[in-house]
């Protein structure tokens, strides 16, 4: 799929192909193998903080095989920098060409995984969010299992813990039915996306006005979800954000 556009990119990829003294497996030696250790664990950190979207290879004979990596670089100079960084360049055993790149399409494994029944996961979140920020304690009450526990994870600072509040079902629908959280239609935020599932139970992340949830969601009856466990944070007040 090829789309129209400049070579200003901010994700890059670049090829990676064994030097050709390599296409014989016989000719590896242990400093040969120690470079490409040493580059599994770089693409792997980077990786971890978000860098490279993705890195692999071909599985064939060594002289047709090739890796690429793609990840995220603000310029060419710094996306040449980091490729040239790359111990199995740096050592010699592979060579390295760079390219601009721009994703069109990815598979999202969550919408995958959750199927047909996406709208039915999707559902005890919104009744939870809007049944919330209306003051709809029926709403709420039909998103949550009676045995439902939520928990916030609260830093205690002075004293380098944490603290955990929890609250059930009930407290969540008498709280609702008080109107505790209603909010003019203007400041609802209910941004909804499923993680994960896996049979009968899923993850599902929601981006509310002032905090975000992760719902564990459980199939209680055919094409009937509801929330049995949630774990939420606040987020930061704008005045804190600007200190960081």
């Amino acid at each position: 799929l090829f789309i129209a556009g400049s070579l200003h990119a901010s994700e890059w990829l670049y090829l990676l192909r064994l030097v050709p003294r390599l296409h014989d497996d016989k000719a590896w030696t242990p400093d040969d193998n120690a470079a490409v250790g040493r580059h599994f664990q770089h693409l792997k950190a980077a990786t971890a903080k978000g860098q490279v979207v993705f890195a692999g290879r071909t599985m064939e004979p060594g002289e047709r095989t090739f890796g690429v990596v793609v990840f995220e670089a603000p310029d060419e100079d710094t996306a040449r920098r980091f490729m040239e960084s790359d111990p199995a360049v740096v050592a010699g055993v592979m060579t390295a060409e760079l390219h601009p790149y721009a994703l069109a399409l990815a598979r999202d494994r969550a919408a995958v995984a959750a199927g047909d029944e996406a709208d039915a996961i999707r559902q005890p979140a919104l009744d939870y969010a809007m049944g919330w920020y209306t003051g709809d304690a029926e709403r709420m009450e039909r998103a949550l299992h009676p045995e439902l526990a939520k928990r916030h994870v609260v830093p205690v600072p002075e004293k380098n813990r944490v603290r955990v509040e929890s609250m059930g079902a009930m407290f969540l629908v008498q709280g609702t039915r008080a109107g505790l959280g209603k909010r003019p239609e203007a400041e609802r935020r209910a941004d909804i996306r499923i993680v994960d599932r896996y049979e009968d139970m899923a993850m599902v992340r929601v981006d509310m006005g002032e905090w975000v949830d992760y719902l564990q969601v459980a199939r209680t009856a055919p094409g009937h979800w509801r929330i049995v466990n949630v774990l939420w944070q606040t987020r930061p007040a704008p005045n804190e954000i600007s200190k960081q």
